[in-house]
């Protein structure tokens, strides 16, 4: 086998972290919400993120590689400006999340012309993003309209991913 490219095992290292992050915010959000229609939705979800976590893991070590650490994902970033606090802080942290790791992943299909094996991968979780994304848009609304919170003008609310020359 060949020696598999740093780059694209520290690339794929980079996903795998965001997925085994977004698992334990919804983790977080299991916790907090009551609405069985949610918990059935969370529940789902949940073994989305950590089973995109597996696919990222099983495709670097198929490359030859083996994940790597990462000391400074994405959502650590996130983490470090904003700490969400009730459910709809984490529900739309969630979306925005979904839709940062959506569009990167398309980028990817896009840009680094990816080995068959990869893009099975890369569409697989695509595919989930979508639907992340529609169930909290979608069915949220009774959340959101129960929730104590104001999301008015919260940083996290307004957030949209946004390219960046380090990511």
């Amino acid at each position: 086998m060949a020696t598999p490219d740093p780059r694209m095992i520290e690339l794929m290292s980079y996903y795998r972290d965001a997925e085994l992050h977004g698992a334990t915010l919804l983790l977080r959000l299991i916790k907090m919400m009551d609405d069985p229609d949610a918990q059935v939705k969370l529940a789902a979800h949940l073994a989305d993120e950590t089973r995109h976590a597996w696919l990222w893991t099983k495709r670097i070590n198929d490359m030859g590689g083996e994940p790597m650490k990462i000391a400074d994902g994405y959502q650590k970033r996130v983490g470090r400006r904003t700490i969400p606090r009730s459910i709809l802080e984490i529900l739309a942290l969630t979306v925005v999340v979904e839709e940062r790791s959506f569009a990167r992943y398309v980028e990817h299909m896009e840009i680094h012309n990816p080995d068959p094996e990869t893009l099975e991968v890369l569409q697989d979780v695509t595919n989930d993003e979508k639907w992340h994304m529609s169930w909290i848009q979608e069915s949220g609304a009774p959340w959101l309209q129960s929730s104590t919170s104001s999301c008015s003008g919260h940083r996290v609310c307004s957030s949209r991913p946004r390219r960046s020359s380090s990511t």
